[in-house]
Formats: structure tokens, sequence, C-alpha cells
């Protein structure tokens, strides 16, 4: 401070007062009589800075630097990590291994003794951890299959790499497929498995058995007519209006197709009897070993037996000379079968259940 003042008359220095977050210091010019100024504007600046390497997970070290003015030859810093002080760390560099997202970051500087400054010590500002670790993954459309966005992509089936490097591929074959994705820093990761299942057009069939639809074999079903769907989920269904019938079904690998479609013709609500809804007799119900049919009418009456998936498993005649008829039921297993009648004049179908 003595330099500022000029000439050796000058008496020493002299600690003024703080004005406005500064020292002033005063001195007397002896051979004039004049009060001399001074300003000393020492104060500590510190900038934290973090590396600007590639930080792809928690694994990465990241250093910062801190950038001190006005702290002197022998300043020393304490690196705090979401304010807990880390030990063994006085240096202006800190490298840091292992932290998360989110996590906060704040040097102390310290002045040494050959300065004179307003602050002996600062804080930093704090730094956030902020970098999003990479999770690849896949959507799957049929075979299609679409990853995640990236710089780069190597796909892989059943882990032996594909020379697809696209970020869209088509499945060539059924199996389990995953993707290694690399951003624009050069991280990389991979996808979790995928299973891909490729399905073969098998097209189901339909068979018509009077006016029960039934279709081939699959997992589940769903019925259209005209186009529209119907209620129906059941391998075997009525046809109660007339229409093109089609039915959707799904096999165990969740494969989907659907059938040609089959024309039912005539309406085949009108063919029911109302007769044999109203007159006939059926009993018991449920059943055990036999089952007994009764009817009042005066004509013969075609009797026959369904599962719930369309198998015919009896059928006989009721003449018109029988006013009642048994069905022996042993060879039934139990469960729910539905029974149709058919007479001259339409039909008339009932369930029953067999114990």
């Amino acid at each position: 401070v003595q330099d500022i003042f000029a000439g050796p008359n000058d008496s020493s220095p002299k600690l003024l007062d703080y004005i406005n977050d500064a020292l002033y210091f005063t001195a007397l010019d002896e051979s004039n009589g004049r009060e001399l100024w001074a300003l000393s504007p020492l104060r500590i600046q510190t900038e934290l800075s973090a590396s600007s390497g590639v930080v792809c997970t928690t694994e990465d070290s990241i250093t910062f630097t801190d950038s001190a003015t006005n702290a002197g030859t022998k300043s020393t810093y304490q690196w705090y990590l979401n304010d807990q002080l880390v030990p063994d760390q006085s240096g202006s560099t800190y490298a840091a291994a292992g932290v998360a997202n989110g996590e906060e970051v704040r040097v102390q500087v310290v002045a040494s003794n050959d300065v004179w400054v307003l602050n002996d010590s600062v804080f930093s500002e704090i730094l956030t951890i902020d970098f999003s670790a990479l999770k690849p993954d896949i959507t799957v459309t049929n075979n299609t299959l679409t990853a995640s966005e990236g710089a780069s992509y190597q796909w892989f089936l059943e882990g032996e790499p594909l020379p697809d490097a696209t970020r869209t591929i088509t499945a060539p074959k059924s199996g389990n497929y995953q993707v290694e994705i690399t951003n624009a820093s050069g991280c990389s990761a991979r996808s979790e498995e995928v299973e891909v299942i490729i399905c073969t057009s098998n097209v189901p069939s339909i068979q018509i058995e009077g006016t029960t639809l039934t279709a081939s074999e699959a997992s589940s079903y769903q019925w259209f007519r005209d186009g529209e769907a119907l209620s129906d989920t059941t391998q075997s269904i009525e046809a109660v209006e007339a229409g093109n019938y089609e039915v959707e079904v799904t096999d165990a690998s969740g494969c989907v197709s659907r059938s040609e479609a089959v024309k039912v013709e005539g309406t085949v609500t009108g063919l029911i009897d109302q007769r044999l809804a109203k007159e006939l007799t059926m009993y018991p119900n449920p059943a055990t070993t036999r089952l007994t049919i009764g009817s009042p009418l005066n004509e013969d009456l075609e009797v026959a037996i369904y599962s719930t998936t369309g198998q015919l498993k009896h059928q006989s005649t009721l003449s018109a000379h029988s006013s009642s008829y048994e069905i022996e039921l042993d060879h039934l297993s139990p469960g729910l079968y539905l029974v149709r009648f058919t007479s001259n004049q339409g039909w008339h179908q009932r369930k029953l259940i067999k114990q």
C-alpha cells in the first residue's frame, strides 16, 4: 500500500474504514498537509469447472478444477460432495469416480498468509452431476424391430452380431434379439433381449354342420359376420343370421390369422321351430347316465349332441310313434354340451350338463 503514495514525506498508511465492502486507506502528505486515499480491492474469486471428457456410466471419473485469484501462493482447498467434506483432497483439482446423477460438488478456497484480502475464504458455486445413462430399448411391431434413438446401431440374434446397422430392421427369423446403441458422445450400451416369433400363414378353416360353424383348432377365436366383429369367442358358434362368416384365430405362439369367408344362406333365425322350444321336454338336467327326451309332436325328430368345440358326440332319431326316448350318456365326459333337435319345420337347441 505504501507504494501507492508519492514521496518520502508520506506518513505510514492507516486503515480508514470499510466502504462498500472494500478496504480504504488514508495517509498524510507532510509536505503540503494534504490527505491521500487509496483503495485495496483484493477479494478472492473462484471458478469451478468439470472435465469435458465423456461420462457414460457412474464408474467413469470426472475431474473438477477450481481457478482461484487473489488467494495467494499457498492457498488451500477443501472439497465437498453433497455437502460432505471429501478427505485427503486439498489441491485445486479433484478426480471423482462413482458419482451419480444429481450429486453436487463444490470447493472452499482458503487464502494463504501472503495476501491481504477482504474474504479469507470463499465457496465456489455448486456443480450438479448431470448425465443420462444410455438405456437402449427395442419396439417390436410384428417382425419389425425399432431401436431407441442413437448415433449408431449393432444388432444381435441369440448373442451373435447381425450385419444390420440401421435403427429399424426386419427380423429374418424367430429368436431373441438385442441392439447395441452408441450415442453422439461415444457411449455404448446393449438392450435387454426381446423375443420375436415369425408367424407362418396357416389359414384357419371353418366347418359347417347345419347352423353350427366350427373353426380349426387354435388358442383363441374371434368371429366376424360381413366384416363386423361378433361377441362370439368360442371355437363353435351358431349362425343366427345370414351372411359371410369369418374367424380370426391366435395360435400358441401368438400368431394371428383369419379364415376365408363362408356364406350362410337364408335367415337362420327364421328356421327355429318354436314348437320344439315350447313342447319338447328334456330331463334330467344336469344328467349322469342317461337323458330322456319327450315330444308330443307326431313327427320324426333328429337328435344330435355336440361338445362346445363343435364335435358331434351322439346322433339318433326320435320316431314319430314314440312319445319319449332315452339316450345313454356314459360315453360322455363331464361338462357342457349342446343338444340339437331338428324337425321338418326347423330346429331347436338346448344346453346339457353332464355330471
